[in-house]
């Protein structure tokens, strides 16, 4: 696009978040000038209840599993980094945790060619760990104990070229307030305080699902646009002197 080819501004929320950091790190034609995520696992993901979802097709880190769901892609369990490191399709790539990767230098260049890095953490339960948005893991410790070290503690942040644009002023991590939607305990339906009955098991509330839900994601793209500008606004695109 013809419009693009002075640089863009490339928003991810969620795993769209991944999708956008693969885009500039393996591609990056056009050059994006800023990348924004929001509530993106570049960490991964490893809380025991998304492993129970995965585990429903079967073992996580099998072929078929990592083919048949992109977020076995990013699925990082702390207890067994190494199958994580060997089997899992898409984050450890992303990542630079494989050994000898010849796309590396490439990836990190891409990266440090951003003018700026912003990744936005709200108070929602996804992803967990939280501070996954801002590229930290929990680790094992020797104690056998689960603990989560800051990201400047951690090889990610010079592996990836971070630190640099981190020294350079051009790293933002920021936190919101979470976006306010929930699950209906024990189903797939959505509920909204103030736009949804409370009672989840009211016919209301299991009436057309999908439509639901779209209205509901509707209001919630509202509240994370509000966050962008609100956090993003001065930093992105400071005002002209």
């Amino acid at each position: 696009d013809i419009n693009l080819v002075g640089g863009f501004d490339l928003v991810g929320i969620g795993q769209g978040g991944l999708v956008a950091r693969g885009y500039v790190q393996r591609c990056n034609t056009p050059q994006a000038t800023n990348l924004i995520t929001y509530n993106t696992p570049h960490g991964g993901v490893s809380d025991v209840s998304f492993m129970g979802k995965l585990k429903f097709f079967g073992e996580p880190y099998s072929p078929e599993v990592q083919d048949m769901s992109a977020e076995a892609g990013y699925y990082r369990n702390p207890r067994d980094v190494e199958a994580y490191v060997q089997k899992a399709s898409f984050l450890p790539d992303l990542n630079l945790e494989r050994d000898n990767m010849e796309e590396s230098e490439n990836f990190v260049n891409n990266i440090k060619k951003l003018n700026k890095l912003v990744s936005i953490c709200s108070g929602d339960q996804w992803p967990s760990p939280k501070s996954s948005c801002f590229f930290e893991r929990e680790e094992l410790n020797s104690d056998d104990n689960l603990s989560i070290p800051k990201l400047w503690q951690t090889d990610v942040y010079t592996r990836l070229g971070l630190k640099d644009l981190d020294l350079k002023g051009h790293l933002f991590l920021k936190e919101a307030n979470a976006c306010n939607y929930q699950l209906a305990e024990g189903q797939g339906w959505v509920k909204v305080s103030g736009y949804m009955p409370e009672t989840s098991g009211s016919d209301e509330v299991q009436k057309e699902p999908h439509d639901t839900f779209s209205k509901v994601w509707t209001q919630c793209r509202r509240e994370i646009y509000d966050h962008l500008l609100e956090h993003l606004g001065s930093i992105v695109h400071p005002p002209q002197s």
